[in-house]
């Protein structure tokens, strides 16, 4: 029996619809996905009253990924912040980190050869935008949630009282694509 050249088409389109289907099945539940990935964008909008930890991650390439710390504040007046981005030293190498230009922020690199980067800032008026900590690190695979943690300790208003822990959101969840190197 022979194919017209209809029925060819139509049977390497729905192949390839298939392997289309199949790859992205496999995608989407291979363990080298990042659990939770979401675009920073579609946070802004649905964040609770607070300050909140996201760590944003740039394209893993040659052994080394791009992070970036952020804190973000939502209806608060957020003026000051201690913490530390946790990781586990013997999978991830730190290479760099850079605080932002502005207002004051500190960070404790020789910490964190035991896997704790110590951070802090402080805005005598406040923090105007959200912070961005730009972390770059060495690993063998694209980082996965739970790789890197952010804990913070305490925040504070501008006339120094601590926000309390319940408006208080650390993270571990890693937002892909959205840091810059």
């Amino acid at each position: 029996m022979r194919y017209s050249t209809k029925t060819k088409k139509r049977s390497t389109r729905r192949g390839r619809a298939w392997a289309f289907a199949a790859l992205t099945i496999v995608a989407c539940t291979s363990g080298d996905t990042i659990l939770g990935a979401h675009s920073f964008e579609t946070f802004s909008e649905s964040l609770s009253t607070g300050v909140h930890a996201h760590i944003l991650t740039g394209p893993y390439a040659a052994g080394r990924q791009t992070v970036q710390v952020v804190l973000q504040a939502r209806e608060v007046d957020f003026s000051s912040y201690q913490g530390v981005v946790e990781f586990d030293d013997e999978t991830l190498g730190l290479i760099s980190v850079s605080a932002p230009k502005t207002d004051t922020h500190f960070f404790n690199r020789e910490a964190a050869a035991n896997g704790s980067l110590p951070i802090a800032g402080f805005a005598v008026d406040g923090f105007d935008e959200p912070i961005r900590i730009t972390l770059s690190v060495s690993a063998s695979r694209a980082l996965r949630a739970g790789d890197l943690a952010v804990r913070l300790d305490v925040v504070a208003t501008s006339v120094g009282v601590e926000i309390p822990a319940a408006q208080i959101h650390d993270s571990n969840e890693l937002i892909q694509g959205s840091a810059s190197r």
